[in-house]
């Protein structure tokens, strides 16, 4: 797990990964963020993401579909997370889309 997050970059510019999809495609990253809404039936969540890193919510919005295996804690709208996963591509509404496979919720052990 610690391995997989350390070779994940961090807070890139989320509108970067929609300009130039292809350059990013597969790659791993990990954004802290707000969950603004989900999608149950998916295992899907908007997150707002803090890319500036100065715990203000609103830099950009991305997908992120919950591909964990080893915790499943359950993630609520408003939680504060950060999220380490795949860049999968760009959705309809010009958002990045990523898979995550580890979460830290905060204030959650």
């Amino acid at each position: 797990e610690n391995y997989y997050k350390s070779s994940c970059e961090r807070n890139v510019n989320s509108k970067n990964l929609v300009r130039f999809e292809q350059e990013y495609l597969n790659q791993n990253f990990c954004y802290i963020g707000q969950v603004f809404s989900s999608y149950p039936e998916d295992e899907v969540f908007k997150i707002i993401t803090d890319e500036n890193c100065d715990n203000l919510y609103g830099d950009n919005f991305i997908y992120a579909q919950d591909c964990r295996i080893s915790d499943k804690t359950k993630i609520l709208e408003g939680d504060i997370i950060t999220v380490y996963g795949k860049f999968t591509g760009v959705s309809t509404d010009d958002y990045p889309c990523f898979k995550f496979y580890y979460a830290d919720i905060e204030g959650v052990q």
